[in-house]
C-alpha cells in the first residue's frame, strides 16, 4: 500500500494572535475529510521567508471555536507533521505561533492509502 495527499484547505495566520486576542492568529477554518481519509498531514509555510529564516520552525496549536472555552485540538504542531482525523473538522483555527516573523501558511492533507 502507499499513501497519496488530497489538499483540503489552505489558511493564513498571523505571526502572532490577532489584536484583542489571547491564542488566536488566524480565522475560522473548515475541511470535510474525503471518503478513504485515514490521517491528515499538516504544512506550514512561511512563504516570503528571508533567505536566513528558510529553515526556521514555526509551531501552532490549532484549537476549535466553542461557546464557551475553547478546546486544544492539536498542540504544538510543525511543518510536514500528521495526525489523526479531527472529528468533522469544523470551526478550527490557527492559535498560538511560535517561531514566526510574518504572516505563514497551513495547509491541511487529507492522506488516503491507495493499493499498488
Amino acid at each position: 500500500m502507499s499513501s497519496v495527499y488530497e489538499f483540503m484547505v489552505m489558511v493564513l495566520s498571523e505571526r502572532q494572535p490577532l489584536h484583542g486576542q489571547k491564542h488566536r492568529s488566524s480565522q475560522n477554518f473548515t475541511f470535510k475529510p474525503p471518503a478513504g481519509c485515514t490521517g491528515l498531514l499538516w504544512t506550514i509555510k512561511d512563504e516570503f521567508a528571508e533567505e536566513e529564516d528558510v529553515n526556521r520552525t514555526i509551531h501552532v496549536d490549532i484549537y476549535q471555536d466553542k461557546s464557551g472555552k475553547d478546546p486544544i485540538i492539536v498542540k504544538d504542531l510543525t511543518d510536514n507533521q500528521q495526525t489523526a482525523i479531527l472529528g468533522a473538522g469544523e470551526h478550527l483555527y490557527v492559535a498560538n505561533p511560535k517561531g514566526a516573523n510574518q504572516s505563514f501558511t497551513v495547509n491541511v492533507y487529507a492522506k488516503i492509502e491507495t493499493e499498488n
